[in-house]
């Protein structure tokens, strides 16, 4: 891979948490981070020539992202667009999509695996400390049942969360660099400031599935306790927000959340096989903007959510059933091929980095059964990146570098 493409994807990698950064040229806003991943994608296209069959041999990965790809074209063409469902496409489908192919074709070994990791690290460390920063200086904060919360470039701390609740098993998994410990302890500090508890718990899951892979069992019982203690301090310093998960009302977070799910099961239901298509479930939802709106009453509070808040449901509904299939099989196989990485792993070094892989799936998937997970251009990146991974550390026989083949003269 040439150095201006490999700049160029790790550059798209890192600026994946500020997709919502623009430049303009003349009347038209441009994603910075869009830019960057198309600019990577061309930059690459030169090294097929003379290696179209090591791009064409399958990776493990391939089928399920190419599904993707044609189930969200079915729904670009089948399904009216109440919402942007063509950008959504592009952003979220078709450019993670080929994303995943450049990155399996392009990244052999575990030092250029390690790189493109430390791309996103780089990039959720900056979001981070942006976060932090509006802590210490009082700005652009949101307030949620009487705590501050940080939302570092984004407009939901729930958004930085999901980010970092990915990011912090991948830096546990990179053992070795001597900014890993500081940024660690940037992300973790970040996270716990979203107030998050989605965000908490794909974090707890993800370092669990990290440290149980590769500590004795008395430091995992002291990891555990470890744990308990931290849960008790988070509790602690911000009760209201904690007790309120537990408050099955109307008026709280949690209530609004199972109003949700009940409406979007309802709405799955009625449309089973096709479901409501690519950004249209606010269109059929909200009171504001459909004629029989899948709205609950009782969650009035909240009249513009623009997803199901569940992985499962939201692909249902944006894919059709084919897309709750490929969830579920997803789910399966990825469990599968990281049990797998984590066996093959050829030494200790190798084992962690896999380890940290599995735990940031593990959190996503958490994270996801209580937000949204894919169907933003950050997250679905991310999981491109995480799937990407994936399908290399099982596929450890493409080791050698992508390189064009010299011409004769």
């Amino acid at each position: 891979m040439s150095a201006i493409a490999r700049l160029l994807l790790l550059g798209a990698i890192a600026a994946a948490p500020f997709h919502l950064l623009t430049f303009r040229i003349g009347e038209r806003a441009l994603p910075a981070s869009e830019m960057l991943l198309i600019a990577a994608t061309l930059a690459a296209i030169p090294l097929v020539r003379g290696n179209l069959a090591t791009w064409l041999r399958p990776r493990a990965l391939d089928g399920e992202v190419l599904a993707l790809l044609l189930l969200g074209a079915l729904a670009l063409a089948i399904q009216p667009w109440l919402g942007d469902s063509g950008r959504v496409f592009r952003r979220v489908i078709a450019e993670p999509a080929l994303f995943y192919f450049v990155v399996t074709r392009t990244i052999h070994d575990d030092a250029r695996r390690r790189l493109v990791v430390s791309a996103l690290l780089v990039g959720a460390a900056a979001a981070a400390l942006h976060g932090i920063a509006q802590i210490v200086f009082q700005f652009d904060l949101i307030t949620a049942e009487g705590s501050w919360r940080v939302r570092g470039p984004y407009l939901s701390p729930n958004n930085l969360a999901l980010v970092l609740d990915r990011a912090i098993p991948l830096a546990v998994g990179t053992v070795g660099g001597p900014l890993v410990w500081p940024g660690l302890a940037i992300l973790l500090a970040a996270q716990e400031l979203t107030l998050s508890i989605g965000g908490w718990l794909g974090t707890g899951v993800g370092l669990a599935v990290v440290a149980l892979g590769f500590l004795r069992r008395r430091y995992a019982i002291a990891l555990a306790f470890a744990g308990v203690v931290a849960l008790i301090g988070v509790a602690l310093a911000s009760p209201e927000r904690v007790l309120d998960q537990f408050a099955v009302r109307g008026d709280t977070t949690t209530g609004i959340r199972a109003l949700l799910w009940q409406s979007s099961l309802r709405m799955a239901l009625d449309h089973p096989v096709l479901g409501v298509g690519l950004d249209n479930f606010l269109g059929v939802y909200s009171p504001e903007r459909a004629e029989r709106p899948y709205m609950h009453p009782e969650a009035w509070r909240e009249p513009n959510l623009s997803h199901p808040h569940n992985l499962y449901l939201d692909a249902w509904l944006s894919l059709g059933i084919g897309g709750l299939a490929l969830a579920i099989w997803l789910t399966a196989k990825c469990t599968v091929l990281a049990r797998r990485a984590i066996r093959q792993a050829p030494d200790r070094r190798s084992r962690i980095f896999a380890l940290g892989v599995a735990g940031a799936l593990a959190a996503g998937l958490t994270h996801g059964l209580l937000d949204n997970s894919y169907f933003m251009p950050d997250l679905a990146l991310l999981w491109m990146l995480l799937f990407a991974l994936l399908a290399g550390l099982v596929d450890r026989s493409a080791s050698g570098p992508v390189s064009p083949t010299p011409h004769r003269a």
